[in-house]
């Protein structure tokens, strides 16, 4: 270690004999070799006062995605100008191994195991149109310990934190240098892998602290391929606190995948009008070399206690009613779907392969094809003759109803036909939802 009395240059040249201090309390500046650099070396305005200070701060806990313990230390400065920050930070490799940031995978590249904390230069990176702060790659881990090495990206422009310095060696050169004035700023977190989880977890208070140590530290200045450094001989402060009352929960493993059951549910969303008749959804399969009839769904299907089998149905007060539905069906088999309502167009021929795994199949899906699962099937009501249009003969069986007093008692089936929206007369409302549709196909 260099001597406390060093000659400083200030950038006109003239020597300032006295003891400066840097990075720590109590902490010097010296310049190491300068008489052998003092040839071409002119001027560098470059200091550090006597404030400066490099803290370790640490450990966060958290589990990692494969379920290890991961232990992270963020590295912050404060009142800080130079080219670069320098320590060595030795680790307890009974407990703790360098690991990659992002996966907690052991590793020996130590910019692998760093993040930059970008957040304080988001206005520099984005002005210079950089990726990163600092050259992480110039740090190395060692066998019990890590030479953290913060260079600042020499591409960054001078703003916030960023600054140019000046440095004559011999030619004039414009240097990139960190000016973080008086701000604890985090620049950095370092990830470790914590080895033996059960043990350190034990671990006391005072052991916690010494899992992390400081063993050389500096500000330093670099000139050419030379650097100035500006040593101090006293570790930094390294803050290590873990409250294992307060370590996150282990992730839960996700669970096994269910075994594919012998049957899966179609699910689907129908619309119509009228809420007093049902949706039928008739279901086809092919049996021995034809199409059949496997089954008949109601939407007002329900059991002997009035819960509904297939779904459930809401209508609004002017009579649109739909029909949310989910009905159980046998796998290996392909299906034909016809929906049907009183009064409206049959939705028809929906054909679909029943799934080999999964549990559910969306019958808007295979209706109208991907992204229109949450889209209703829209059932096209004012077929009141039933023969698959909506056309002129629709509307002289409607006339013959519209208007007539209490006709339903005396033409039941007919006059349910000619209600179209349900709300127990044929009236203008109804007119209107039929001449909407004239002329509609799916």
């Amino acid at each position: 270690m260099y001597s406390p009395q060093r000659d400083v240059y200030s950038k006109n040249g003239k020597v300032n004999r006295k003891a400066g201090k840097c990075i720590m309390k109590r902490t010097i500046i010296t310049i190491g070799m300068l008489a052998a650099l003092l040839f071409n070396i002119l001027s560098i305005s470059v200091y550090a006062d006597e404030t400066g200070m490099v803290s370790v701060q640490g450990l966060r806990l958290q589990y990692a995605d494969d379920g290890s313990l991961q232990a992270f230390a963020d590295v912050s400065l404060s009142d800080i100008q130079a080219t670069g920050v320098d320590f060595e930070l030795k680790y307890d490799n009974r407990y703790l191994t360098p690991s990659e940031f992002a996966t907690n995978t052991p590793t020996r590249e130590a910019a692998l195991m760093m993040s930059e904390n970008t957040a304080p230069f988001e206005a520099v990176l984005e002005k210079s149109k950089a990726d990163h702060v600092f050259e992480l790659k110039l740090s190395q881990i060692l066998s019990n310990l890590v030479e953290v090495n913060l260079v600042p990206n020499p591409n960054l422009t001078k703003l916030g934190y960023i600054t140019k310095v000046d440095a004559f060696a011999p030619e004039y050169k414009k240097l990139t240098a960190l000016n973080i004035p008086d701000s604890n700023i985090q620049v950095v977190t370092m990830s470790f892998k914590v080895t033996d989880t059960e043990t350190f977890l034990k671990l006391s208070g005072e052991e916690l602290s010494n899992l992390l140590r400081v063993e050389s530290d500096a500000h330093y200045v670099y000139v050419n391929s030379d650097k100035l450094e500006y040593f101090d001989d006293t570790p930094l402060n390294v803050q290590v606190s873990i409250d294992t009352e307060h370590i996150p929960a282990k992730p839960t493993p996700p669970p096994e995948p269910e075994e594919p059951t012998e049957q899966f549910n179609l699910t689907g969303v129908v619309a119509g009008w009228n809420p007093n008749q049902p949706f039928i959804m008739d279901i086809y399969s092919e049996q021995d070399g034809s199409e059949a009839l496997v089954k008949t769904v109601k939407s007002t299907d329900a059991d002997e206690e009035g819960n509904m089998l297939y779904g459930i149905t809401s209508h609004t007060m002017l009579g649109y009613t739909e029909w949310a539905f989910s009905i159980p069906l046998d796998r290996g088999k392909e299906y034909t779907i016809r929906l049907s309502k009183l009064s409206h167009i049959d939705y028809i021929d929906v054909s679909f392969t029943a799934p080999e795994t999964e549990n559910e199949l969306n019958f808007n899906t295979a209706a109208k094809g991907e992204g229109k699962e949450k889209q209703a099937i829209e059932l096209i009501a004012g077929d009141i003759n039933d023969d698959g249009l909506v056309t002129f003969s629709d509307r002289a069986e409607f006339m013959r109803f519209f208007n007539l007093q209490k006709p339903k008692e005396l033409f039941g089936v007919e006059f349910n036909k000619n209600d179209l929206n349900g709300d127990g007369t044929v009236s203008f409302s109804d007119y209107d939802l039929l001449l909407q549709n004239y002329d509609k196909q799916y």
